[in-house]
């Protein structure tokens, strides 16, 4: 045989090889991260949503079988007129037709439309009334996500190769360095509605265990230091879990869930295809199947998208700061602008930025590695007079019956416009009994409101509940000269007379954070100081330890509490001030809600609200995680006197609907 054609002949059948070994590859997996035949249809799914469909495309399928796709609908961008009612109605109609179609198709009826005849011909003839009957409750939408993962690719090139040395430095498989293109989109500002933060979307409870989160630093937003947190927790639950399947889904579902899951079912394919529990929803039956789908598309992004220009790999250097230190002076020190080390160090909070809080001793700061600069591994010590011993405390005042704006600028010697600018009140300087103003301190920078301020009923005249338990109700802005009728008592200001009834009004002000913070009672209990305090949302025994220098087994024994007791909204506890001072313990307190509604504002805003009536079944958790996926305490903010551990059928609730910042298309993707 000719030498070059066997030479010839060799090489082909390597690449027809290669090409069935990396197609085989792709259909079953590896080792690691197999690829079940159920899920299958799933992934394609997801790669279809990846690479295909883009945020001008909203896919109406069958949530639980991810190949009945009945169609794919174009809605208006963001910034054309009307598009958030638009995008909205179309997403409902066309949900309600498909429902109804395949309901009707479920009774018996059959198809005579070209478009029924379609519809009915996407199931199988085995159970079919089961299965059209089943897909009438099943119908979804789901926003494209294309040019976002585009633009989360590009963003990855920052630091994707470091995120993947770090996963094998732990002895994890570098390919889950594409998880965060499920979470986030390796956008690393990225914010839930729930409080989870950073590429990686660490939950303040879990972050915690491995990072630093307070009101001046949040680790969970640099994706170098939450990254080696990440590869912590997932191989904790490699290690509990034993597969990276049911790790990888434990990573959406929590641990615990995942061990029950286990314990019931068994592999991930029986999980997958038999496990129904009410927090394993479609989220957590879907997210394997997203990051297989995610890590195909971004391995493989130039089939997918054609050459993109990822971005440059970040260089820096770490300083591990021995006090506490001004945002100006060091950036005066290194010569460096403060754009450019905000950039580098995305887990200082903005507070730091505003001059209200020192960068804390033993943070980890960022600065560029560059030799233009003279920064470099031997040039990063800070000079001792630049340092500070104690941080910039936060000064807040919770506001008491009798009070007015100018009176607490007068006690706390500030002058009331600073008032005015740092709590976003109004020009007459509006204030209401149990708002709590933060008091703002020499030298700071008053950030620029980026919420508006909203009046809400606090009470209306009986109305006729629709169908759903809603009823729209207005939600006219706060305008800046005019005083809105006091809704609790002792308020200062002038009130205007209702619009149409006996009906009183609440003014929002979402830069304003409420809650009673204050110890009460305090006194000696063998020897020790004790005090009481009331639970707000968003507490637990864990943050009032951490805040009280104690552990939280001593808080259990002062008050009682068996292991297994769960703390209430609302209800009184005692707790331990030998460590920390009243004083110092209300401070964290208050700096850790004002760091969550600060948090939450700078990424959503409330775009209405609307009556909502309890209906039988409805409870404080299927309500907001379910129905309306609110946090809890942005629903007690907006009905401040509502009992929620006593909500009853037929009680009335202001409910707020919310937009994300920049991303308002109006699809709820459920």
């Amino acid at each position: 045989m000719n030498y070059v054609y066997k030479r010839g002949l060799i090489l082909f059948s390597l690449l027809i090889f290669l090409y069935i070994g990396n197609t085989a590859a792709e259909e079953n997996g590896d080792e690691l991260f197999p690829v079940y035949e159920s899920i299958k249809p799933n992934i394609a799914f997801w790669k279809k949503v990846y690479s295909e469909y883009t945020t001008s495309q909203v896919i109406i399928h069958d949530k639980r079988n991810l190949s009945l796709i009945y169609e794919v609908i174009k809605i208006k961008g963001r910034d054309e007129p009307g598009s958030q009612k638009y995008n909205k109605n179309i997403e409902a109609k066309k949900k309600d037709h498909y429902s109804g179609m395949l309901k009707r198709l479920a009774s018996g009826h059959k198809p005579s439309s070209d478009e029924e005849k379609r519809i009915h011909g996407l199931f199988s003839s085995n159970n079919l009334k089961h299965l059209l009957k089943d897909a009438n409750d099943n119908v979804r939408a789901q926003l494209g996500q294309k040019d976002r993962f585009m633009a989360g690719v590009v963003r990855s090139g920052a630091y994707i190769d470091e995120i993947r040395e770090i996963l094998k430095n732990h002895g994890l498989p570098g390919d889950l360095a594409y998880l965060p293109h499920v979470e986030s989109s390796f956008d690393y500002h990225a914010y839930s509605k729930f409080g989870a933060a950073g590429i990686w979307q660490f939950t303040n409870s879990t972050g915690k265990r491995y990072l630093k989160i307070n009101y001046t630093v949040d680790e969970r937003r640099d994706p170098i230091l939450a990254t080696h947190a990440a590869a912590k927790f997932l191989k904790e639950n490699f290690n509990i879990l034993g597969t990276w399947p049911v790790a990888i889904t434990a990573y959406n579902h929590g641990t615990q869930g995942m061990q029950r899951a286990v314990k019931a079912r068994g592999g991930y394919e029986n999980i997958y295809n038999r496990h129904e529990s009410r927090l394993f929803g479609f989220a957590s039956r879907n997210f394997y199947s997203e990051f297989l789908a995610a890590r195909e598309v971004a391995s493989n992004y130039r089939k997918y998208f054609g050459e993109l220009k990822l971005d440059d790999p970040v260089k820096r250097v770490m300083v591990a700061l021995p006090g506490n230190v001004a945002i100006g002076d060091l950036s005066r020190h290194y010569k460096i602008p403060i754009s450019d080390i905000k950039e580098l160090n995305p887990a200082l909070r903005e507070p730091v930025y505003l001059n209200q809080k020192y960068v804390p001793k033993g943070s980890r700061l960022f600065l560029p590695l560059m030799a233009a600069s003279g920064i470099n591994a031997a040039s990063i010590d800070i000079p001792a007079q630049l340092l500070k011993e104690e941080q910039k405390p936060s000064h807040f005042y919770r506001v008491k019956k009798g009070d007015t704006a100018d009176r607490i600028a007068r006690n706390h010697k500030v002058r009331l416009q600073e008032l005015i600018d740092a709590n976003n009140l109004n020009s007459r300087a509006v204030i209401y009994v149990g708002q709590n103003l933060r008091i703002p301190m020499a030298g700071e920078k008053i950030a620029a409101a980026s919420v508006k301020k909203e009046a809400i009923k606090r009470q209306e005249p009986e109305k006729k509940p629709s169908d759903t338990g809603r009823s729209e109700t207005p939600s006219p802005a706060d305008k800046p000269d005019t005083p809105i009728s006091p809704a609790i008592e002792g308020a200062q200001i002038a009130a205007l007379p209702p619009p149409d009834s006996v009906a009183e009004t609440v003014l929002i002000n979402p830069a304003i954070v409420t809650g009673d913070f204050s110890v009460k009672k305090v006194m000696l209990f063998n020897g020790k100081s004790v005090g009481t305090i009331q639970v707000e949302p968003e507490e637990n025994l864990g943050y009032y330890a951490s805040w009280l220098q104690t552990s939280s087994q001593r808080i259990r024994t002062l008050n009682g509490f068996s292991r297994s007791a769960n703390i209430r909204i609302g209800q009184n506890i005692k707790i331990p001030l030998n460590n920390v001072s009243k004083e110092s313990f209300e401070e964290r307190r208050y700096e850790y809600h004002k760091e969550i509604e600060e948090d939450f504002f700078a990424s959503y805003k409330v775009e209405r609200t609307e009556e909502y009536i309890i209906k039988r079944g409805d409870n404080l958790w299927s309500l907001c995680e379910e129905k309306f996926e609110v946090p809890f305490w942005l629903l007690k903010k907006y009905n401040p006197e509502t009992d929620f551990n006593r909500l009853s059928s037929g009680q009335k609730l202001i409910l707020p609907f919310i937009l994300k910042i920049g991303d308002e298309t109006g699809i709820t993707n459920n």
